[in-house]
């Protein structure tokens, strides 16, 4: 095999900006599954549930339940609309979630002392501020404008 043939194997076609923001949602969605199931190894918080508080937040009732459902399943709503939504609606949607679970992110980041859940906090906060990112300086062609 020459030197010709073996290049394909190193190429490096461009990703759809779509393809990015899914995989940056999915990665997402992943540190915060991984900062939730490590908080459960901490007995403070394992009390707190056997008494039905969620922590600091409070009394776990069916509202909050839904409240935190609803925040949790963005970015794995987000994960489908980068795959169908229109370009435009699919660029809006990443600017307004992003900032939304970054914010979100940010305000568990101010009251938390925990080492894991500050290190997953930040990084959290650069996959979601990345998504926003790059959805507002997401490039339309011609034909992704429809």
């Amino acid at each position: 095999m020459g030197p010709t043939e073996n290049t394909k194997a190193f190429e490096n076609p461009p990703v759809s900006i779509r393809v990015k923001l899914a995989g940056l949602w999915i990665a997402a969605m992943f540190c915060y599954l991984y900062a939730d199931i490590l908080s459960l190894y901490d007995p403070w918080l394992l009390e707190e549930i056997l008494k039905g508080n969620m922590g600091f937040v409070g009394p776990i009732t069916q509202g909050l339940k839904l409240g935190v459902g609803v925040l949790m399943s963005i970015p794995a709503i987000m994960v489908v609309a980068c795959c169908f939504a229109r370009p435009a609606t699919c660029r809006w949607l990443n600017i307004i979630f992003g900032v939304i679970k970054t914010l979100a992110i940010a305000i568990t980041l101010v009251i938390s002392t925990h080492y894991y859940y500050i290190y997953f906090a930040i990084l959290e906060i650069a996959i979601t501020s990345s998504i926003v990112w790059l959805s507002w300086k997401w490039p339309f062609d011609n034909h992704e404008s429809r």
